[in-house]
């Protein structure tokens, strides 16, 4: 063989070697997720699943506003082990109907919360239609004497739940496997049979 030759030899096994031990490049260098792990979900629900918006997707981990001021994200509920099904349902001040399901979701949440149910309103609106804001979400809680997670949601991230993106048809329910975080069911206005089929057969 001809010294270009061994050269070219050389050349071709170093290319390879260096080959074999890197990972192929997924032409994103800049980000720092931790890499895409397949089958079930880790036990310790430390790492949030990906998203999606309609039932049998994964829902995202929206964050809202407490009615002490503090961010809260649905990845809290994820990462607590004990909480097995959410029941989201959204509301307003202006929304009659919204505010009749509140005994209704209390009740609920007196029998199955300590099964694994998980109950949150998120409210988006005043009764002026202006943003909810967490005094509202504070005021909610305590004017209706509710043992479970209200919160505020001043940036509608729960518009593109809604069919058409329609806040008129408030409230949508939306039912959700904790263990996957995938979305069971959204419905449009809160049907309590419907609901209490889906925590029973989920928890």
């Amino acid at each position: 063989m001809s010294d270009r030759g061994i050269l070219a030899f050389l050349i071709m096994s170093v290319a390879l070697g260096v080959g074999c031990l890197e990972e192929p490049s997924t032409g994103n260098s800049d980000c720092d997720e931790p890499p895409c792990v397949t089958g079930e979900p880790p036990s310790d629900r430390s790492r949030y699943p990906g998203y999606g918006t309609s039932p049998d997707d994964v829902l995202a981990p929206l964050t809202f506003k407490q009615g002490d001021g503090e961010d809260f994200s649905v990845s809290q509920v994820f990462s607590d082990s004990q909480n097995r099904v959410m029941l989201l349902t959204t509301s307003a001040g202006w929304c009659t109907a919204c505010i009749e399901e509140q005994p209704t979701l209390q009740a609920l949440h007196q029998e199955f919360g300590e099964r694994g149910l998980f109950i949150m309103v998120a409210l988006f609106e005043t009764r002026d239609y202006q943003p909810a804001d967490s005094r509202l979400a504070a005021r909610w809680k305590e004017q209706y004497e509710l043992d479970f997670k209200v919160v505020a949601d001043p940036s509608f991230v729960m518009e593109p739940y809604y069919p058409n993106g329609d806040s008129s048809v408030t409230p949508i329910v939306m039912m959700v496997d904790i263990d996957t975080m995938q979305i069971i069911e959204i419905m449009v206005g809160f049907n309590e049979p419907a609901v209490r089929a889906i925590i029973e057969n989920n928890l």
